[in-house]
């Protein structure tokens, strides 16, 4: 078995939150650009304006998710940069450039959603007389924690590690982990440690927040569920010695 620990700052310090099955998301990352035919800002029927088009696009993916896909196995689809323009108040550029995730918890879907965006994109852009590149990085798989492993964690988490509660999590998570490539090969388990600071701000208790704090205390509840893993690891395999 294997077994993977995630920080979590908004949980309270010294809580193991975790679930069987499908823990997190798989994820596929996208590019897409809008090349059009730049201009003059006073002359935009000269144009074919690469940011309307594009912003037209960002607003149409959105489709997908809520018109497209059934709501119990719908994605999340976030457009997170959109760069066009040389900076210049007057000058409509000749692409623009979009980028952003799409996170599924069904295989099916993930499969099917490229699809369909890139049906809105190519009859967005052609629309405009416009045309279009769209490309997407190599996907991450669901990271699925093993019923057997899970149970481990629980015991270990309940049983054996005192200052620690355990917290069943009722759905999965949308974020990602490469934890879940190793998980595929190897019965696995990914559980989340509360490093929560209450003493911080609210926007504090976010892990990819600019004021990320943690209560660096909670760490040593890491270590000894790493310590509790192995031992229980060795006493199911017969090798403890004590």
């Amino acid at each position: 078995m294997i077994f993977g620990l995630h920080v979590d700052a908004a949980s309270p310090a010294g809580t193991i939150s975790c679930k069987s099955g499908v823990m997190m998301s798989a994820c596929n990352d996208f590019d897409i650009v809008i090349k059009g035919a730049g201009g003059h800002a006073s002359q935009p029927e000269l144009c074919t304006d690469p940011i309307v088009i594009a912003a037209e696009v960002v607003t149409s993916l959105q489709t997908v998710v809520s018109r497209r896909i059934g709501a119990l196995t719908a994605p999340v689809l976030s457009v997170t940069m959109f760069q066009g323009g040389t900076g210049s108040y007057n000058v409509i550029p000749d692409t623009a450039h979009l980028r952003g995730t799409l996170r599924c918890l069904d295989r099916e879907v993930q499969a099917r959603v490229p699809g369909l965006m890139e049906g809105i994109v190519s009859g967005i852009a052609k629309a405009h007389g416009a045309q279009y590149e769209m490309s997407w990085l190599e996907p991450n798989i669901v990271t699925y924690n093993d019923p057997a492993a899970y149970g481990v964690v629980r015991n270990v988490a309940e049983r054996i590690v005192d200052g620690v509660s355990f917290v069943e999590l009722p759905t999965a998570m949308m974020g990602v982990a490469d934890f879940s490539e190793y998980a595929a090969k190897i019965p696995g388990c990914l559980f989340w440690l509360g490093v929560g600071d209450e003493s911080g701000s609210f926007a504090s208790r976010h892990n990819y927040s600019s004021r990320h704090r943690i209560n660096e205390a909670a760490m040593k509840e890491g270590v000894k569920m790493h310590v509790g893993l192995v031992a229980a690891l060795s006493m199911l395999n017969g090798s403890f010695t004590g």
